[in-house]
């Protein structure tokens, strides 16, 4: 099983895996380890359209829910352009491309680490 507090790398690999079966854009992953205290790592992903979004968070839920995770917190929706999910060890932030350009948290992250995914 997936557990963020033993792998929180791995963790964000699922969802950097489960984004890209859904054709997610500009898919990134960060390691936020040495910047930020809340967290370990930040996926950030672009959706093509307002259905699409809510169906890349979907891909998410499901695939951690298979592993027996759940979102600790969720927040916005596709409406909104911007769906945040946190699971503590893992925050991915999902944007419509406006939201993600206007917000620019990669501006933010950009002195992350950025590992790749596992494949």
């Amino acid at each position: 099983m997936i557990t963020p507090k033993d792998n929180p790398l791995l963790l964000a690999q699922e969802a950097v895996l489960a984004l890209e079966a859904k054709q997610a854009q500009q898919v990134e992953l960060y390691d936020v380890r040495d910047l930020a205290m809340l967290t370990d790592c930040v996926v950030i992903a672009t959706a093509q359209n307002t259905p699409h979004l809510k169906a890349l968070f979907n891909a998410v839920r499901l695939r951690f829910k298979a592993e027996g995770l759940a979102c600790y917190r969720k927040s916005g929706d596709q409406e909104s352009g911007w769906i945040m999910a946190d699971y503590l060890s893992l925050v991915i932030h999902l944007f419509l491309p406006f939201s993600r350009e206007y917000y620019g948290l990669d501006i933010l992250l950009r002195s992350a680490a950025r590992p790749g995914p596992a494949r």
